[in-house]
């Protein structure tokens, strides 16, 4: 741990939920207790993984992935970087910037305002606003623009 400052994390009945679910030999869920063999059990299973569905990606993941994730996503619903802050234990808002930029960069490429059209007037409109056509139905046109976050 870079700055040894443990905390504990609650998890949401979700997750909890998930965890139990999962294959076990015993009562505790994560039963290694070095953290370098726990590193070569999550190398292992990215591998398997990887080869399984064929999909690489599964072999950049890491256990700081998930702590990225976690802060980003806190960022994405709070909007708040001292409240992200407080939750990464970060002591230099500097490093809790970062997941500002790659939070942005995310919602600019994944989200959307969706809008429909009745009618090509309506849909006219729409097209000189910047949406661009997803799709015609029987009933009109789906369109949708990025989102923009401040």
């Amino acid at each position: 741990m870079k700055g040894h400052r443990t905390w504990v994390y609650p998890i949401s009945d979700e997750l909890c939920h998930l965890l139990m679910q999962l294959p076990r030999k015993s009562e505790k869920i994560f039963t290694v207790k070095k953290s370098r063999y726990l590193n070569d059990a999550l190398r292992k299973y990215k591998i398997k993984l990887a080869r399984e569905t064929g999909n690489p990606d599964f072999l950049k993941i890491h256990f700081h992935t998930f702590r990225h994730f976690a802060i980003s996503w806190q960022y994405f619903k709070t909007k708040d970087i001292v409240e992200t802050q407080r939750f990464a234990r970060h002591c230099n808002i500097q490093n809790t910037l970062r997941y500002v930029h790659i939070v942005k960069a995310w919602v600019k490429e994944n989200e959307y305002d969706v809008v429909y059209a009745e009618d090509k007037e309506e849909l006219t409109k729409y097209l000189r606003e910047g949406y661009e056509l997803v799709a015609k139905t029987e009933w009109g046109y789906c369109l949708r623009k990025p989102k923009t976050i401040a």
